[in-house]
């Protein structure tokens, strides 16, 4: 833990230094300039202990300016000061403070509330870690169903096309199969009409002997019409 204490008055600032060893690693500035500095850098504190009243920027500016800024703004600020006066109090806490103490302040005290407010602190970044980690899971898993349900589209699309096909299938054998028949009844029935033609071209001025006639009665027997006309009309 780094804890950066900002007081102009040195008495109190060696105090808090003193207060601090106990508890982590601290820094500490006289003003409010080189405070926004380092919380600002590459290395910025845990906690800030910030004094109010000081010269040039005081503790109310820095304060304001370090919730301004996105990467400062979650740092925690408890404001140390005389001041006791409920606005001024008030002002602390609206501009984004943690907590408040005032001078002269009880030592075990404000151990008491750095380490509270430290624990909170990373109470509330373990959990925006669980939060990141639980976000990523909930998109996972809404990606994972995503898929799942691209999948189920396509099988669907697939079973929708197989059934298209058995059903072109099916079709195309009920078409075939009266047809097939009616193709060799025709060709029968060609035959039978080219070598009825043949006779009576033959027989032309002659009469035709009556076995002929048989034989081509015979022929016609054989092509059943009725037969062709029932298979056309159950398929």
């Amino acid at each position: 833990m780094k804890i950066l204490i900002v007081d102009d008055e040195f008495a109190s600032r060696m105090q808090l230094q003193k207060l601090m060893e106990s508890i982590g690693n601290y820094e500490s500035v006289e003003n409010g300039e080189d405070a926004l500095k380092i919380a600002m850098s590459n290395n910025p504190p845990d906690l800030i202990l910030l004094d109010i009243d000081m010269p040039g920027i005081d503790g109310y500016e820095v304060c304001g300016k370090l919730k301004a800024e996105q990467h400062t703004k979650n740092i925690p600020v408890i404001f140390i000061t005389a001041n006791t006066e409920i606005e001024y109090i008030t002002r602390g806490f609206q501009l984004g403070a943690i907590d408040y103490i005032t001078k002269p302040f009880n030592s075990e005290e404000v151990k008491a509330r750095v380490r509270t407010h430290w624990t909170l602190e990373k109470m509330r970044v373990d959990l925006q870690k669980q939060n990141i980690v639980l976000e990523n899971q909930v998109k996972e898993i809404q990606e994972k169903t995503e898929q799942l349900r691209q999948k189920d589209l396509q099988l669907i699309e697939m079973d929708r096309i197989a059934g298209i096909g058995s059903l072109a299938a099916g079709i195309a054998h009920e078409i075939n199969n009266p047809l097939s028949f009616v193709k060799s009844s025709i060709g029968f029935f060609k035959k039978s009409l080219e070598k009825t033609l043949g006779a009576i071209k033959y027989w032309k001025d002659k009469p035709i002997p009556e076995s002929l006639l048989n034989e081509y009665n015979d022929h016609l027997q054989q092509i059943n019409f009725d037969h062709i006309d029932s298979s056309l009309e159950k398929k």
